[in-house]
Parts: C-alpha cells; sequence; structure tokens
C-alpha cells in the first residue's frame, strides 16, 4: 500500500532537487563571500594607510581591524592605530559618505578623548578631491564625525 500516489512522488522528487539546487547555490555564495572578506578587509586596510601616510607621514602604523557592533558596519570599518613615536593607541574610521560627486570613502582618525578628525578622502584624486576637502563646512562631514563616537562605543574596550 503506496502512502503517495506517483504524482505525489513526482512532484516531492522534484521539490527536492529544487531546494539542493538552491542549497548548492548558497553555499558557493556564502563560499565566495568568505573567501573575498579577508581581501575587502585588506584593500580598507591599505586604504586607511595610504591616507594616514599622505596626512600625518611617518607618525601611524595600522595594527589590525576592530569589529564594529553596530548597524554601521555595513558601511563602516575600524582599525586600531599605534603612534611609532609613542606608546598612544588611536583608531582609524573608513566610511563610505556622499558626496557631490558620488559616494566616496572618508577616512576620520578617532582619539578616545577628544572624538573624531576628518582626514580626507580616499580612493580620489586631482581637482575632485581638492574640491571635496575645501569644502569644510559640509553637514555631512560633521554628521559623521558625530555619528563616529556612536558607531565606536560599543565597538571599542572600555578604559576604566
Amino acid at each position: 500500500m503506496a502512502l503517495l500516489k506517483t504524482d505525489s512522488k513526482e512532484a516531492l522528487r522534484i521539490t527536492c532537487i529544487f531546494a539542493g539546487i538552491l542549497t548548492f547555490f548558497f553555499l558557493i555564495d556564502f563560499g565566495c563571500i568568505r573567501l573575498a572578506e579577508k581581501k575587502w578587509t585588506k584593500g580598507l586596510q591599505q586604504a586607511v594607510e595610504t591616507m594616514l601616510e599622505e596626512k600625518q607621514p611617518d607618525k601611524w602604523k595600522v595594527t589590525k581591524p576592530v569589529q564594529i557592533l553596530s548597524p554601521f558596519s555595513t558601511s563602516a570599518a575600524l582599525y586600531e592605530l599605534q603612534d611609532k613615536n609613542s606608546a598612544e593607541k588611536e583608531y582609524a574610521v573608513i566610511i563610505r559618505t556622499t558626496t557631490l560627486f558620488g559616494p566616496y570613502p572618508a577616512v576620520f582618525l578617532y582619539k578616545k578623548n577628544s572624538g573624531a578628525e576628518f582626514l580626507g578622502y580616499t580612493c580620489v584624486s586631482g581637482r575632485v578631491k581638492r574640491i571635496l576637502e575645501e569644502n569644510t563646512t559640509n553637514p555631512l562631514l560633521a554628521y559623521w564625525t558625530q555619528k563616529i563616537e556612536k558607531i565606536t562605543a560599543d565597538s571599542l574596550p572600555k578604559t576604566q
């Protein structure tokens, strides 16, 4: 005595094959994302290092990435910095910001005692970079300068 009719068995078989194919493609996508994640983090770190070297030569060394524990982690990356001349530790934040010319990554230097300071835009050069960085009254930069305090609040170790 068959529990399922022939048509039902065929429908179940097709459904299982379809679910298997979806699972296979999901695992392929997940694997590719995990493989690219390290390269992506390294590329962002290199962009931060380039900006720090441009604005404050021979002062900072990027030591390690810090995981952002907030929803801003999709648009920002946080890196621990070591001052080459002292034991001082600071942080750099690279975050995607909107500009007149489209979205560009902005780099901010964050110090726990004095807050965030805008350093400049990375991945842009020439006239566009000069125009963007000369506009010091940009309300979006003021917004992100204030927001970095919130971004880093839960992510950095608490000092006693």
